[in-house]
């Protein structure tokens, strides 16, 4: 099921999108991180904003497994020297 959404400025109370005219209207290059299709499209920012937040949460997922291998690697045994 396609859910058809109208155009209509959340910043503007509503009214129809100025699309060019407005600062918001960005175009986004990559890769859709919920499905992994590729992506370039003009759109609203505010309308990016919950794919922008899981990207941002998938990349954050990344990059917490090597920090805690190099804790775990380097801080923790630099760490116990100190303390005899």
């Amino acid at each position: 099921m396609k859910i058809e959404t109208k155009m209509n400025c959340p910043l503007n109370k509503f009214e129809p999108c100025k699309l060019w005219e407005c600062a918001w209207f960005i175009q986004l290059h990559g890769k859709n991180p919920m499905t992994g299709a590729d992506l370039d499209e003009w759109g609203c920012s505010v309308a990016w904003l919950p794919m922008l937040l899981v990207e941002h949460s998938q990349m954050k997922d990344r990059l917490v497994l090597p920090l805690k291998v190099l804790e775990m690697k380097w801080l923790k045994p630099m760490k116990l020297r100190k303390d005899f």
